[in-house]
């Protein structure tokens, strides 16, 4: 593999997927073969689905590594955690637009109550 891709003969994306891939079939395997792991999976998404604290920063830092657990789950499914993970989503997406925006505004030397009133506005808008 590093081979062909040091020669170009092959692209690092379609390699990227292809370790994905691998990775997700262990993932499978270890899941079939541990009971206790498939509990921790099913925990973990219905941790997720029933209450905000299931589902912070603290319980889920990176949303991106929670998807993986509904791909190896018999229990749930998208349509499950699909509320409440774009409420999450969007939870953290508004965090990050405002610190964004305050400091772009305040590099744009824009007063700190222009800025704060502007970055009110916008979550309001976001959330309406």
């Amino acid at each position: 593999m590093t081979v062909a891709l040091m020669k170009k003969e092959t692209h690092a994306s379609l390699k990227a997927l292809e370790g994905y891939c691998w990775f997700h079939r262990l993932f499978l395997e270890m899941v079939k073969k541990n009971p206790g792991l498939a509990r921790t999976v099913d925990d973990i998404i219905h941790d997720f689905i029933s209450s905000p604290r299931g589902r912070d920063k603290k319980s889920v830092p990176a949303l991106g590594e929670f998807l993986p657990l509904l791909s190896v789950t018999e229990k749930y499914s998208w349509d499950d955690v699909m509320v409440a993970y774009f409420k999450e989503h969007l939870d953290r997406y508004i965090l990050l637009s405002l610190a964004l925006f305050l400091s772009l505004s305040l590099s744009l030397s824009l007063s700190l109550s222009l800025s704060l009133s502007l970055s009110l506005s916008l979550s309001l808008s976001l959330c309406s």
